[in-house]
């Protein structure tokens, strides 16, 4: 799913919190933020990946990649060797939920990233065979033992 979207998706679940749920203007704007800056992953994934900090360059290379992603057969979707996101698991989600009973700011964060995470799982049933978004240790995984093909795409 685009930046866009994920942007589009975290100003209703900010506002529906602050109206719907009257929950305070700051932890709104946290659950805003933390639908989309979970993506962050994917800058560093880059930087680390190309070995280049240009946040427009990466933003280029992703989205040439979710393209290519979007317009490929699920059996070219299967076989490409696929970034793994540190944010994109539930190695990360779950930890938020308990660490929120003692830190309630990581609620709304919690909140956020599984938004995010549900939106991501909902595209790769529309474009099935890309990346793994279950678990951060089962895309590394496939990530090595793909080693040698072709980075393939972003979802």
């Amino acid at each position: 799913m685009t930046p866009k979207w994920h942007f589009l998706t975290g100003i209703v679940a900010g506002l529906l919190a602050y109206f719907y749920f009257d929950v305070s203007v700051f932890y709104s704007v946290v659950l805003f933020l933390s639908c989309f800056l979970i993506d962050v992953d994917h800058y560093l994934f880059y930087a680390f990946y190309k070995k280049d900090f240009s946040f427009f360059s990466a933003r280029r290379w992703c989205f040439y990649h979710m393209m290519k992603h979007k317009a490929s057969t699920y059996g070219v979707r299967r076989k490409s060797r696929y970034p793994f996101f540190i944010f994109h698991g539930l190695e990360v989600i779950v930890p938020l939920y308990f660490i929120s009973f003692i830190y309630p700011v990581l609620f709304f964060v919690f909140l956020g990233f599984f938004i995010h995470w549900v939106e991501d799982i909902i595209m790769d049933l529309i474009y099935p065979g890309g990346a793994n978004k279950f678990s951060i240790v089962l895309a590394i995984w496939d990530f090595i033992d793909k080693k040698g093909v072709e980075i393939g795409c972003f979802d």
